[in-house]
């Protein structure tokens, strides 16, 4: 199981120093010799974990705009984290051997960057709002699409532009044409996005040529993750989705969904969810964001953020689930899936922070 989430936080209007914390997630689950009880919400807060590093971009001189970084996910057990300034300089940082490397430079910055991680050693980042194409300001055209491939001959990284992901311009709109859901499918051999109000493409990772898989959308809302024990993909469902940004989540439904049933045009469903429990009314909660990272072993660790108004603050609350076959005993063969809800742990933030969930 994969052994930390990353928690990164910024204060959103003044220091320009992003603190990494690295979350063991063994507390979120209890000992496989402890029967599952009832799952009950916390009442008390827990104590973060201490920083374990900090990044901070270049600095851009009087009355510039204020410098930004962004994160993603490197590594097949997912413990590696890649720091990205606004100038396209990369960092990787390993916790488990509490050291950092540096990496090539990107073709270009992204902005709100999704990414999947391919074969376990191949970091592909998108930028989730599309970019202009080449034609509209061929110097200096924002690459949305590239690669970050790790070459087995020099045991080192390379950065790759690719084809740029399809877009309509026609009466272009900041919402249009962004990313709402991605997958890697095929075991590695293709990458599916669904874009807002054009359907569902795959990048094929040999070719690297997009292709339209469907005028429909993938039923999970941001990325969704390949669960070999369940040869099923899990996400957070989009049933119930209303706006464009994976940050606006009006529902914690975990979903799974059979992508190999999407064929001939014909979409994937869903075929079993489950809900969440929410904190206590008296909290006077209001949803910020949810994010869900697949652990291994059918495991998941679903990250909610909540704003609170008595007092002003933020909170977050972290879970430990667990998804797993039920047997029939009657008919002495397997059943549907059930998912189990280990510990949860509530973390209480200033409430002018910025974060990512890796």
């Amino acid at each position: 199981m994969r052994k930390f989430v990353h928690l990164v936080l910024k204060y959103r209007h003044t220091l320009n120093e992003f603190s990494v914390r690295n979350i063991d997630t063994s507390r979120f689950f209890r000992p496989a010799s402890m029967p599952p009880g009832p799952f009950s919400f916390p009442t008390e807060p827990s104590d973060l974990p201490p920083q374990a590093i900090s990044f901070s971009p270049p600095y851009l001189g009087c009355g510039s705009a204020v410098a930004e970084m962004d994160f993603m996910l490197l590594g097949g057990e997912h413990n590696k984290l890649l720091a990205v300034d606004q100038e396209g300089n990369s960092i990787l940082y390993d916790p488990i051997g509490n050291n950092t490397r540096a990496m090539p430079p990107l073709a270009s910055p992204k902005s709100m960057s999704l990414s999947l991680t391919v074969g376990g050693t191949d970091l592909y980042a998108m930028n989730q709002i599309p970019s202009w194409p080449p034609t509209a300001n061929p110097v200096f055209h924002d690459h949305d699409f590239e690669g970050i491939l790790f070459d087995q001959q020099q045991q080192g990284y390379d950065c790759c532009a690719l084809p740029p992901t399809p877009c309509r311009f026609k009466d272009f709109s900041p919402s249009h044409g962004s990313i709402l859901s991605y997958v890697v499918a095929g075991g590695g051999s293709s990458i599916w996005i669904t874009k807002h109000e054009m359907g569902t493409y795959s990048f094929d990772t040999r070719t690297r040529l997009w292709s339209k898989v469907g005028d429909w959308s993938l039923p999970i809302l941001g990325r969704g993750e390949y669960v070999p024990e369940h040869k099923l993909w899990f996400g957070l469902s989009s049933s119930c989705h209303h706006h464009p940004s994976i940050h606006d989540i009006d529902t914690d439904l975990l979903c799974a969904v059979d992508l190999e049933m999407a064929q001939n045009q014909k979409p994937p469903v869903s075929c079993a969810s489950w809900e969440h429990a929410v904190p206590p009314k008296e909290w006077d909660w209001s949803h910020v964001a949810s994010y869900l990272m697949h652990l291994g072993s059918a495991k998941f660790c679903l990250a909610r953020f909540f704003d609170s108004d008595r007092p002003p603050r933020q909170f977050a609350v972290f879970t430990g689930l667990e998804v797993e076959r039920c047997v029939d005993e009657e008919k002495d063969q397997e059943g549907g899936l059930r998912m189990l809800k280990h510990r949860s742990e509530v973390y209480l933030l200033p409430s002018d922070m910025v974060f990512w969930v890796l």
